[in-house]
């Protein structure tokens, strides 16, 4: 991340430090933040417990190890469902394997495997780290003239990210995500930065902000389609923005 950002980054920081120094005297009356039900750890939720975002995306705790899920909005294109089980559990370190999938009526899929290794428990600081395989297909149609786009290979998704916890409703998430992809492409697509985790009863919100270069190549790749002469940056920031309900 260059210089010019960093104080962004220690504004996020600073911010929720303050908030979380707020609302300490109250935690103990609320739901705590719980490594289960954040993405990309190896903890599943809890049975009988249920994750739902503001994006539609739900997820279930069908046992204490096994947690389904789908992205509602998803359906619009074709089905869509994963599976998380946690396998391994000691003292200190879990491990968990997610099953991903979607079809889309155009004939675009997706799968993938995603085993997660969290070295933490649910409540405490953490490091978590996965490292994935999967296969997709994706078509574009820009322009009835002309031929679809097709995104088509495979990749390797790789997730890190350590959760500062400075309380029961209160985590610091520091993360980078990138995916290797056999598209030809001159670099893996990445993202990082980072993100301040509150809970307020059920409610949960994000915010941060993050450095990334996702879909800057696909996107020249479709400018170039409909012959625009595409002058993207290297990276862009964006605001990273969660919210979910967890009940």
């Amino acid at each position: 991340m260059s210089a010019h950002r960093s104080p962004l980054v220690a504004l996020v920081v600073a911010v929720g430090v303050g908030l979380a120094s707020a609302s300490t005297a109250q935690a103990q009356a609320r739901t705590p933040l719980d490594s289960g039900e954040l993405s990309h750890t190896a903890h599943t939720l809890s049975a009988g417990e249920n994750r739902l975002t503001l994006g539609t995306a739900y997820s279930r705790g069908i046992t204490d190890t096994v947690q389904v899920g789908s992205h509602a909005f998803g359906w619009f294109a074709g089905p869509n469902a994963n599976v998380e089980y946690q396998f391994l559990e000691a003292e200190a370190a879990v491990m968990s394997g997610t099953v991903s999938g979607s079809y889309a009526y155009d004939g675009g899929y997706s799968f993938s495997v995603v085993p997660t290794f969290t070295l933490g428990g649910r409540d405490t600081s953490r490091l978590n780290v996965s490292v994935g395989y999967g296969r997709f297909r994706t078509t574009l149609q820009v322009r009835e003239s002309a031929d679809p786009i097709v995104f088509e290979g495979a990749e390797m998704p790789l997730r890190l990210s350590y959760d500062l916890v400075v309380g029961p409703q209160n985590t610091f998430r520091f993360l980078f995500n990138s995916d290797v992809q056999t598209l030809g492409e001159a670099s893996p697509d990445f993202s990082g930065g980072v993100g301040w985790l509150h809970g307020v009863d059920r409610f949960r919100l994000g915010l941060g902000v993050v450095v990334t270069n996702y879909g800057i190549e696909e996107i020249e790749t479709i400018l170039a389609t409909v012959r625009i002469d595409p002058n993207l940056p290297a990276v862009y920031p964006l605001p990273y923005i969660r919210m979910w309900w967890r009940f």
